[in-house]
């Protein structure tokens, strides 16, 4: 599978000729304001695991309309911070899974903070939102009469809101925080 669907000399040119909406700033910077004064605070536990070279810790963070959002954070043993942190998503379908999934990031040195997708897959999340809209199968159309109750302006939100909180945690450098995923 092709990793863009265009030559790279191509992406560098490219200059989309979709243009936002003149409210879309409004409506976001709405949204993460809303997100961040229902914060409550963020949690952060050792697990029990095996893994020998990287500590696995449980979170658990406010996201979109102050819901409570899990994921992982695992970071190298015996590494001096404060830590470069890879902001992880999960695919369509998927949640946070098992912790010992994601120890790539962790083996190179970087912490890791993986967002568990609300509602989705083999998620410890769930989304409280707004079940009762008109859907089809899937999440992509959960709320999409209005822009307010989209399933995705909520997981869109969190993963804002898990941006917001990997730069606050102590170990980590809040100025290298990179975000990486797909398929949402």
């Amino acid at each position: 599978m092709a990793w863009t669907d265009l030559p790279v000399n191509e992406l560098r040119q490219f200059r989309s000729e979709i243009t936002p909406a003149p409210d879309v700033r409004q409506f976001w910077s709405a949204r993460l304001s809303e997100a961040r004064s229902l914060a409550t605070e963020t949690t952060v536990g050792d697990v029990d695991s095996p893994l020998t070279r990287i500590r696995v810790q449980d979170i658990e963070f406010s996201g979109a309309e102050g819901h409570r959002i899990k994921g992982w954070v695992l970071t190298p043993i015996g590494v001096d911070g404060p830590l470069p942190c890879l902001v992880q998503y999960i695919g369509y379908g998927g949640g946070r899974s098992l912790h010992h999934e994601w120890t790539l990031w962790p083996s190179a040195g970087w912490a890791t903070l993986i967002m568990d997708t609300r509602g989705q897959g083999w998620a410890d999340t769930p989304d409280p939102g707004y079940a009762a809209n008109p859907q089809e199968l899937g999440f992509v159309t959960r709320g999409i009469l209005d822009p307010l109750t989209s399933y995705y302006t909520r997981v869109f939100t969190d993963a804002a809101r898990a941006v917001d909180v990997a730069r606050a945690l102590p170990f980590i450098d809040s100025a290298r925080v990179a975000v990486g995923g797909g398929s949402q």
